[in-house]
Formats: C-alpha cells, structure tokens, sequence
C-alpha cells in the first residue's frame, strides 16, 4: 500500500507542478526551467534535452517550446 501511495503523491505532485507550468509561464523552456526550480528533482534535471522528467510525466520540447507532455510508467 505504501508504493501505491507513494505512487499517487508523485502523481499529484506532477498534476499540481503542471497546472503551475500551464497557469504561471509561457509555456517556453526557459520559462519552465524558472518554475521548476524548487521541484526536488531539479538538479537531475536536462534543460539541453529536448525532454524534462518531473516524477511521472515527462515534458516534450520543439524549438524551446512545450509541445507534449507524456505519461512515464
């Protein structure tokens, strides 16, 4: 139960970190990046890559800008 929860949470937080992203920026990496600072993955973080991972999605790069978020499982 406790992965199952651990799993939800992570989950959440990826949810809450996207309406963020969505919300607070213009959707350009540099932008994202900004936001993304304080996420406790940061540091693991590529912002050469044309993908970033928070805990479950994974954001898609084309020319610096968001083009697809995708579910990582």
């Amino acid at each position: 139960m406790t992965c199952q929860k651990e799993g939800y949470t992570d989950t959440e937080n990826d949810l809450d970190q996207l309406i963020e992203i969505i919300n607070e920026t213009d959707l350009t990496k540099s932008a994202i990046k900004s936001e993304l600072k304080d996420h406790r993955l940061f540091e693991y973080m590529d912002f050469n890559s044309d993908t970033i991972s928070l805990d479950r999605v994974s954001l898609i790069f084309e020319t610096d800008k968001l083009k697809n978020v995708t579910k990582q499982w």
